[in-house]
């Protein structure tokens, strides 16, 4: 349902599925990456969806309430996702070399080669600078956002960054949104959050006294949210 236009100042950005996605599938990347490393398994699409499925699990089951809040140094974020991965190939196989390969994927998906910029991302992000709306990120992401915003090239439109691993709080926590509307010095009634979670990004926005928009290019939440877009381009019909 479309509303009446927003004066909008800052809008922030979840990251993952809203600006950019995975390369193809975590299960894809991850399986690709593990044959190399002597992952003992069939290097076939069937076996990258095991490896996805498998993945699905693992992350529900290790991130908890507060995914990789506080976690603010490296060696920590990589524990824990060395818990996630390991929990991922557990029962699927013999992997004698998983250490080795666990430190190639981290690195891996620091790159653009596990991301793709989601359709129009650059361009709609262009636009709202030249609008002089500042731009921002509230993301569950660790400190390899950086590296993949680089690689990407986005990372010259953000002006804010705020994501779990460096913040005692993450998604759906209110507290995650208003530490970032702080930091920006910002009226939350000013505010846009866009993001592709109906709970984390945009009832939780809406909590915290944002505007927010559920990005659904997919369908998959048709009747979730009274703002709901499926391409990023349409942002523009909700400010003025």
């Amino acid at each position: 349902m479309m509303g009446p236009p927003w004066k909008i100042r800052w809008v922030f950005f979840d990251a993952v599925g809203t600006l950019f996605r995975v390369r193809g599938s975590v299960g894809e990347v991850y399986g690709r990456e593990a044959f190399r490393y002597g992952f003992e398994g069939a290097p076939d699409r069937p076996a990258y969806a095991a490896v996805d499925r498998a993945f699905k699990r693992a992350f529900r089951k290790v991130q908890g309430s507060s995914p990789l809040a506080g976690r603010s140094g490296e060696a920590a974020q990589k524990e824990w996702w060395r818990e996630v991965v390991r929990e991922t190939f557990k029962g699927l196989g013999p992997f004698p070399r998983f250490d080795s390969f666990f430190e190639s994927v981290f690195d891996l998906f620091a790159t653009d080669a596990a991301w793709v910029l989601e359709p129009g991302c650059r361009r709609v992000l262009n636009g709202l600078r030249l609008q002089g709306r500042s731009l921002g990120i509230i993301s569950n992401f660790d400190s390899r956002i950086d590296s993949v915003l680089e690689a990407l090239e986005i990372r010259q439109f953000f002006d804010l960054i705020a994501v779990s691993s460096r913040s005692p709080h993450a998604k759906p926590e209110e507290a995650m949104f208003r530490m970032a509307i702080r930091r920006a010095g910002a009226d939350p009634g000013r505010c846009l959050h866009v993001g592709d979670h109906p709970e984390e990004d945009y009832d939780a926005g809406r909590a915290a006294g944002l505007h927010a928009l559920l990005y659904d290019p997919g369908r998959r939440w048709t009747g979730r949210a009274e703002h709901r877009i499926e391409d990023l381009q349409g942002i523009g019909s909700f400010l003025l």
